[in-house]
């Protein structure tokens, strides 16, 4: 507990050194999207894919010294996190808030309540141990993904012998939506991002394992399966996932499920 509160303390004191300093960095206004779709140009390439252990951010810098000004994909709740980054609560999306001049930004465009959000250019002037640095640019999508979805599951694969045993505990089970719209909903957001990086000319996208992480709970098989078909139908050249533990399970040893499941069900 006690080490706890020195993270919510530096936390705090950490954002509020770049809320003090992020006006010095210049910054695109957002711009609030509706989910639509833009018809996909014809594949000239297949996409590079890297599914790495690593922080977005840093990430993006590797990226951005080769020229590229990368989309970074973050999954906000609705309201938008800064209440949290305030209270110094240890957050994916809170070293945004911590690193980059996004505090900067005077349009208030929470809550999304079914759009998105991009920030076409944000400077990053903080390092993981939050020291200043020589800023590098980046592009921001904010996206509300469905929470805790009711999932149920199906038998996909049955065995050859479930004809002589019908309690063959050996079927394998895929988890599936109860609820058709949230299906939709995570299908149509992981287009979205690719149908806007292809429309906008990114040539890098940096994603997490959207929608997939605690508290928020979609299926891993399914969303891997869509990402799978977004990444074969637009035509961006470089897309990184990256998949680290939530921060109070870094301390445990051994690869990620989540990380690894992704290693293992994107195609690439």
């Amino acid at each position: 507990m006690k080490g706890q509160d020195t993270i919510i303390k530096r936390n705090q004191k950490v954002f509020n050194d770049t809320l003090s300093t992020a006006h010095l960095h210049e910054y695109e206004k957002p711009v609030l999207l509706d989910i639509s779709l833009a018809d996909a140009p014809v594949r000239t390439r297949k996409s590079k894919i890297l599914i790495i252990n690593d922080d977005m951010l840093d990430a993006a810098h590797e990226i951005s010294k080769q020229g590229i000004l990368p989309l970074l994909v973050y999954s906000t709740e609705n309201t938008g996190p800064r209440n949290k980054v305030e209270a110094g609560i240890m957050n994916d999306d809170g070293e945004l808030y911590r690193r980059s001049n996004i505090t900067a930004v005077r349009e208030n465009v929470f809550p999304l309540n079914g759009s998105t959000v991009l920030y076409p250019k944000l400077a990053v002037y903080k390092s993981n141990t939050y020291a200043t640095q020589d800023p590098f640019h980046i592009s921001v999508l904010a996206m509300t993904p469905v929470f805790n979805p009711q999932i149920i599951s199906m038998i996909i694969d049955k065995p050859a012998s479930e004809s002589q045993h019908k309690h063959n505990s050996s079927a394998i089970l895929r988890p599936e939506y109860q609820n058709a719209c949230d299906y939709k909903k995570m299908r149509d957001m992981i287009h979205f991002m690719f149908s806007l990086a292809t429309e906008r000319d990114y040539k890098c996208i940096i994603v997490r394992d959207f929608g997939c992480g605690p508290n928020i709970e979609n299926p891993l098989p399914i969303i891997c399966d869509i990402f799978n078909e977004a990444i074969a139908k637009y035509n961006v050249p470089l897309v990184i996932f990256c998949i680290q533990r939530p921060f109070y399970e870094r301390h445990l040893k051994g690869e990620y499920e989540n990380y690894t499941f992704f290693r293992e069900h994107i195609t690439r």
